[in-house]
């Protein structure tokens, strides 16, 4: 059985409106296939429907998160982003998914100095929970401390081979590039096509980054980062 607060925290996470949860779980369908404008619109409803659905609101700025940084470019999503996770974590201080997602847009948005406290205090909380020691050596990264990154990543893959999934940047940044090339996932997305080509720039294979700048324009031509590939491949 449940304690009162289990049970209590349990309902932030779910739903006690059937509709507001099935929107949730087609939004989570739409982010994965980049769809973050239906997404967050979907999640949008669900938050009004129930108000007090913790988890809605943490991937309501997850898409908004998305949006800004691969495709908008708006400010304004950004600060949407930031208040949505801090309602749901005031709705559910525990959330470990917004207390993740929250410490990423502070990182992309340069406040390593605020996300890596809140990372370390989930790794102090858990030393295996991989997820948070993939955000910490993101974090790292970006704080230009490339050894460490790479410790926390790879600790992070050793507890989790799922995390493969992501893409091990630290390794194209050290100077790391046939290691960097071997890590990345094999999914066929504008993204990781890419830094393939990316990878294969930096090994002065420029035929090859050719034509992944070029496949990765073809997936994605909305994204900041297929057009960043397409400058490149320009140039």
């Amino acid at each position: 059985d449940f304690t009162p607060a289990e049970a209590e925290r349990f309902h932030r996470n779910q739903s006690r409106d059937p509709v507001a949860y099935e929107y949730f779980l087609r939004s989570r369908f739409l982010l994965s296939t980049n769809n973050h404008r239906k997404a967050i619109e979907l999640l949008t409803e669900a938050v009004r429907m129930d108000p007090n659905f913790a988890l809605a609101w943490a991937y309501l700025a997850r898409a908004y998160h998305i949006n800004a940084l691969q495709f908008s470019g708006s400010r304004a999503e950004l600060s949407e982003a930031e208040a949505d996770y801090d309602q749901a974590l005031a709705l559910d201080p525990e959330l470990s998914q917004a207390r993740l997602m929250k410490a990423k847009l502070l990182t992309e948005t340069g406040r390593v100095e605020q996300s890596v406290p809140l990372l370390l205090q989930l790794v102090k909380a858990d030393p295996n929970l991989a997820d948070a020691l993939w955000e910490l050596s993101y974090a790292y990264r970006y704080a230009g401390l490339l050894n460490d990154s790479i410790e926390a990543g790879e600790r992070a893959l050793q507890i989790d081979p799922r995390q493969e999934s992501h893409q091990f940047n630290s390794y194209l940044y050290n100077g790391q590039y046939d290691k960097f090339m071997a890590s990345l996932p094999v999914r066929e997305d504008g993204y990781v096509v890419f830094y393939r080509g990316f990878g294969y720039y930096y090994l002065n294979d420029l035929n090859h980054a050719a034509a992944a700048f070029d496949r990765a324009y073809e997936l994605n031509q909305s994204s900041v980062i297929s057009q960043l590939g397409k400058a490149l491949r320009l140039g």
